[in-house]
């Protein structure tokens, strides 16, 4: 598929694959440093890899847009759905092993050359 600049995103079927080059063109305000940021930081719409070339589904970008709808800046909206139980970690075992005394080396005194 060859993408035409003019289009907007509505235009565009929901299978429909749009290169990553294209998107600072569809989304205003955002730029290719913008899209690769939120890609290496998984902040932005899921993306197909094929090859070497990236590109997105309309479908999960319009998923990715409602999803971050937000009513205040101050506030983030909260997820729908449930977060996972915090992590159990094993407790902190205490060693109570005495440490051993270190072991007297010379100084640099010993390679001082007398005069």
């Amino acid at each position: 598929m060859n993408p035409d600049p003019n289009r907007k995103i509505s235009d565009y079927r929901p299978d429909d694959l749009i290169p990553a080059r294209m998107m600072a063109e569809l989304i205003d305000g955002t730029s290719d440093q913008t899209w690769n940021a939120m890609r290496h930081k998984g902040t932005g719409p899921a993306f197909v890899k094929v090859c070497r070339k990236i590109y997105y589904r309309v479908r999960d970008i319009n998923e990715w847009l409602d999803n971050n709808r937000m009513i205040r800046t101050d506030t983030p909206e909260l997820p729908e759905t449930p977060t996972a139980p915090p992590v159990k970690r094993p407790a902190r075992v205490r060693n109570d092993t005495p440490t051993p005394a270190p072991v007297n080396r010379p100084g640099r005194s010993h390679k001082l050359k007398r005069v």
